[in-house]
């Protein structure tokens, strides 16, 4: 009974540790592309003074940046996807347990997602 508790204690530290390791890369993911979005809105900063002086109002400009942060995250997770299919089924013939549908990129796409509004909300601050 006790080697069951402590095999079932060891699964349950590992697991903990991968979800430890798993929640800093998302979070890693988000300030990365919350710094690339920001980026992009301070080069754009010119385009964004005129857009509003002419007219758009700051959600307007909101919902253009965040939209252009999504597309980029949308492509990326597309591609990532893909290249991660096609490497877990070349693995697939090479490790033991692995098949071709054991990848899951989904908390990627949230922390992308988060980081993409962190740098459009930049945009709002903007003082024309």
């Amino acid at each position: 009974m006790s080697d069951r508790w402590r095999a079932d204690r060891d699964r349950r530290r590992d697991a903990g540790i991968v979800r430890v390791s798993a929640g800093g890369r998302a979070g890693r993911d988000a300030a990365a592309v919350c710094g690339v979005m920001s980026h992009a809105v301070s080069q754009r900063t010119r385009e964004i003074g005129v857009r509003m002086a002419i007219g758009a109002t700051p959600y307007r400009m909101l919902g253009a940046i965040l939209g252009a942060g999504l597309a980029q995250v949308g492509l990326g997770v597309v591609v990532g996807s893909a290249m991660s299919l096609v490497t877990a089924r070349l693995l697939s013939g090479l490790l033991f347990g692995v098949t071709a549908s054991s990848v899951a990129p989904s908390g990627h796409r949230a922390a992308g997602g988060l980081g993409s509004v962190g740098g459009a909300v930049r945009s709002l601050r903007l003082q024309v």
